[in-house]
């Protein structure tokens, strides 16, 4: 009896201490995991937006400042190249109820309750385009806005507004061989960029998930380090 006691004494101390080195552990990183959801999400959706974007043509260009011909410059996010031709394609992360028309001036945007006005964005677009025509005028150059699938518009979508998830489908671009005029338009267009500033990446930063979740990020990096910390001194200390 006094055998089982003694063995059973020793294990509950033996568990107690791997408790002790890896409890804390697995609780810290369970905290910083929820922590780091958010932006986790985030991360992935943007990896698969811009993968839907990708697929579209033979090469692609995710942020690209042109000059816009009025001595001031453009900030595209998405620049496709295709068998066809140039595609324009920036992403609006636009969320909740989108009421929208082609030649409305201020759109309207409800969240729960809230309602928030923002400017049409086609006239944006509109400078996209005229700005890569202008540096290529014997090229198709075609503009669209892609939307996640977060935003709804029940009074009507205008045209060159897309979903993300159906882009492919939508605008049904043909694969193949990309004509020599093209591929040469293709390096001129990458050539004629200009290097982005602090605040122009900003600007182009549509999705400011780094800055919302800014200090949440910071928490999960300090506990990951908080864990690794009392690994190392459980272990060796």
């Amino acid at each position: 009896m006094t055998d089982i006691l003694q063995q059973a004494t020793e294990l509950s101390f033996q568990y107690e201490a791997e408790f002790m080195t890896w409890g804390p552990v697995v609780i810290l990183l369970i905290i910083a995991l929820i922590l780091s959801y958010g932006a986790i999400k985030n991360w992935l959706k943007e990896q698969y937006m811009y993968r839907c974007v990708r697929r579209l043509g033979v090469a692609a260009e995710r942020s690209i400042a042109l000059p816009d011909g009025m001595d001031g410059r453009v900030l595209i996010e998405n620049i496709v190249l295709a068998p066809d031709g140039i595609y324009i394609l920036p992403i609006k992360r636009y969320c909740g109820i989108i009421f929208a028309a082609e030649n409305i001036e201020t759109w309207t945007q409800l969240v729960g309750k809230r309602s928030y006005k923002f400017p049409n964005p086609l006239p944006e677009l509109d400078a996209y385009v005229m700005a890569v025509r202008n540096l290529l005028p014997a090229i198709k150059v075609e503009g669209y806005i892609l939307v996640t699938s977060d935003a709804e518009f029940p009074k009507g979508q205008p045209d060159r507004i897309l979903p993300v998830s159906k882009v492919a489908e939508l605008l049904a671009i043909e694969k193949g061989d990309v004509s020599t005029q093209l591929k040469e338009a293709w390096v001129e267009l990458k050539a004629a960029g200009l290097k982005f500033n602090a605040e122009e990446k900003k600007v182009l930063k549509h999705f400011d998930a780094e800055s919302e979740n800014a200090s949440q990020q910071m928490v999960s990096v300090s506990l990951l380090f908080a864990a690794l910390g009392w690994l190392i001194w459980r272990l060796w200390g």
